[in-house]
């Protein structure tokens, strides 16, 4: 409790240090009748920093100036030069009261504390975050995809089934939204084709088959949008991998949805990743080279 108070005491004398001047400056704008009352022999301030708090300001000055000046020196000295009594001072220095909060941050400000955490993987808070804005009634692409691309990043660190298909379906809603919000957004075509492509393996043959159009369209939008996105080149070529190996009873089931039904080869999915490769060089892409030129080789 003692050092508190010490720590208290010299915070109070920095203060004074610093501000000093100010409230000498200040004293010219107090009324004549007040600064002729020589009753009292007591300056008071408002001290705004430390909560709205009175403080004498006699006995703070005389510590700070203790080792300069005798005491019977310094008491003269104030009582020459202060006003006699003060009850208000306008000091030039700023009070902090309730009503002076800052300002909310903006939606970009917001969507950029956000990126930063999903950029350090902290995505339980980001997902937290997107959560909030929802709900108070923020429903522009710029959130709702983000929702999608954090749920997709959930669902891989998913524990079980049952947890994955939850972000899976979660995220889905949020880019399909997100889409119709925006038609023209790269970014929410982008992660609706995507997490498309995740809720497959929760849905039926017929189900996977009548989306597989809905995922090309979408990746086909944010690959024109965004033509140096190495995730919208990932997922082609997953796109393309997938369907160039689905079997013939799918092939069969697919011309009962599709008069043409959506094609594509592994040569498709090499180029996809090669691009994607070139763009952001990563094991994974590699290894997915790898796979599609030996089911090449094998075809």
């Amino acid at each position: 409790r003692e050092e508190v108070v010490n720590f208290k005491r010299s915070l109070m004398r920095i203060f004074l240090y610093l501000h000093l001047s100010s409230l000498f400056q200040a004293w010219s704008l107090v009324p004549s009748s007040i600064l002729n009352d020589r009753k009292h022999r007591d300056l008071v301030i408002v001290d705004g920093v430390l909560g709205g708090t009175w403080r004498r300001i006699k006995d703070v000055v005389r510590r700070r100036h203790r080792r300069e000046k005798s005491s019977e020196n310094f008491e003269t000295s104030v009582e020459n030069t202060l006003p006699a009594k003060i009850e208000h001072i306008p000091v030039a220095f700023p009070a902090f009261e309730e009503e002076d909060v800052v300002d909310e941050l903006s939606l970009s400000d917001v969507l950029l504390e956000i990126d930063e955490l999903h950029r350090t993987k902290q995505y339980i808070e980001a997902l937290r975050r997107l959560d909030e804005l929802v709900e108070d009634g923020e429903s522009s692409a710029e959130v709702l995809w983000r929702l999608a691309r954090v749920c997709c990043d959930l669902s891989d660190k998913a524990s079980n089934d049952i947890e994955k298909e939850k972000f899976v379906r979660k995220g889905l809603a949020a880019a399909e939204t997100a889409v119709k919000n925006d038609p023209e957004s790269g970014l929410a075509s982008k992660w609706y084709g995507i997490m498309l492509g995740l809720v497959a393996d929760f849905e039926s043959v017929k189900v996977k088959i009548k989306n597989s159009q809905k995922i090309k369209d979408a990746l086909d939008h944010a690959n024109q949008k965004l033509p140096n996105d190495p995730t919208v080149k990932l997922a082609l070529g997953q796109w393309s991998l997938k369907l160039a190996g689905i079997g013939f009873i799918e092939r069969q089931v697919a011309k009962t949805f599709f008069a043409a039904p959506p094609q594509a080869s592994y040569k498709d999915a090499l180029h996809f990743f090669e691009e994607s490769h070139a763009l952001k060089p990563s094991p994974r892409t590699s290894s997915l080279i790898k796979l599609t030129k030996k089911k090449i080789r094998l075809t």
